[in-house]
């Protein structure tokens, strides 16, 4: 290659990723004067290079600031261990204001902690975050809700809100929830045996990427 292009190429990435830093600076400056957003950024910035802990500072200013995106961040570092010791308490802590805040994705990995945690355990707890995200239009709490009510231990088994809860997973897209009224409709199970449903329901998982049932429909 010319030596000039292989300049001009040198030239051009110096120029793109002094334009990166010129952002980020921007964005601790901005941060600085209490910018929750560009807490947030810096902080998603050091948080995508490998979990770097100095996220956890930037991200408590923006938690501070009310950012429930950046509380929630700080509950999945305490909740996995992310370039932070892990502790469930200041998972809980964290997750209970962004989901307050009415972010939904904190609630359902608030109500994992209480369904699950040894130490912190908490069916009705679990149950009513998860019906919170639900309401809130999060698939995943909705799936969620639907295998606390067939599942949870020392509470009472309600397949009819059990069933509601999978349908509304499913018409919010959550394939996960299709894919499993698809077996249920199948096998059966809790519903009535209807292949048509049965396949309908796969088909939409397998429009959303679930790979199981596409080849569950595949083989229709």
């Amino acid at each position: 290659m010319n030596k000039k292009y292989v300049f001009i190429l040198v030239l051009l990435a110096l120029c793109a990723v002094g334009a990166l830093l010129g952002v980020a600076k921007k964005d601790e400056l901005k941060c600085y004067a209490k910018d929750a957003q560009s807490c947030l950024n810096v902080g998603m910035k050091y948080f995508e290079n490998s979990h770097d802990p100095v996220a956890q500072k930037y991200f408590k200013k923006s938690c501070d600031l009310k950012s429930a995106y950046a509380c929630y961040n700080l509950g999945v570092m305490f909740d996995n261990g992310f370039g932070v010791a892990k502790m469930e308490p200041e998972a809980i802590r964290y997750y209970t204001k962004a989901c307050d805040s009415g972010y939904a994705p904190a609630c359902v990995n608030l109500s994992y902690i209480y369904y699950d945690s040894l130490v912190y355990s908490n069916t009705t707890q679990a149950i009513e975050l998860a019906k919170k995200a639900c309401d809130l239009g999060e698939g995943s709490g909705c799936y969620n809700l639907g295998f606390y009510y067939l599942n949870a231990n020392g509470y009472r088994k309600d397949i009819p809100e059990a069933i509601a809860s999978y349908e509304k997973a499913c018409d919010l897209n959550y394939s996960p929830a299709c894919g499993l009224i698809g077996n249920m409709f199948a096998k059966g199970e809790y519903l009535q045996q209807n292949n048509k449903k049965a396949i309908a329901f796969h088909q939409k998982a397998c429009s959303l990427g679930n790979e199981k049932s596409c080849a569950l429909f595949k083989k229709q």
